[in-house]
Order: C-alpha cells, then structure tokens, then sequence
C-alpha cells in the first residue's frame, strides 16, 4: 500500500507475510539529512503476530529511496534463499 501523507511526505506498506523474507533480519532506517530530506524504514507485526510487513515513510522526494530499501533488503535474501536451496541439493 502506498499513502500520500499530509505534512507532506509518503508512507509505504508491503506485507512480508507468506514470503521468503518474513523471517529475515533487518536493520531500522532512520535517515535525517535535514528537516525536509529524511527516511524511516523498518518492519512491523500486528497486535496479534499474525502480519508482518515493511513500512517505510520520508518526504515527497524520498519514495524512491524507501523502495529501493525495499527492494535491496528483499533481492539480498533472495539471493541467500537461492545459495541454500543449490547446496541442499548436493
């Protein structure tokens, strides 16, 4: 899901639930290069521990930026899952 903010600025949320990654480590983003230039990026579980998912927000310029978080976060595991999978098979 992606939410325009009002102050203003974006919010992005990806659930991880039923995914490889839903698991995986991963360090909280807290970047504040000025008062109009920041990213906040980490992961969240509901109330009950049954969702889990990305949420990453910042300012109007940095949606690009909470992505590619995203995106590196998820193709660095891939990457690993694959690696695992190739040397249980030998």
């Amino acid at each position: 899901m992606l939410y325009l903010l009002d102050n203003p600025g974006w919010s992005v949320k990806v659930s991880i639930e039923n995914t490889d990654v839903k698991d995986k480590t991963f360090e909280n983003i807290n970047i504040e290069r000025n008062e109009t230039d920041l990213i906040h990026c980490k992961i969240e579980y509901d109330k009950q521990g049954n969702d889990s998912h990305f949420f990453g927000n910042g300012d109007p310029m940095n949606l690009g930026e909470i992505l590619d978080v995203f995106k590196l976060w998820v193709e660095k595991y891939k990457s690993l899952i694959k690696l695992d999978i190739l040397s249980s098979n030998f």
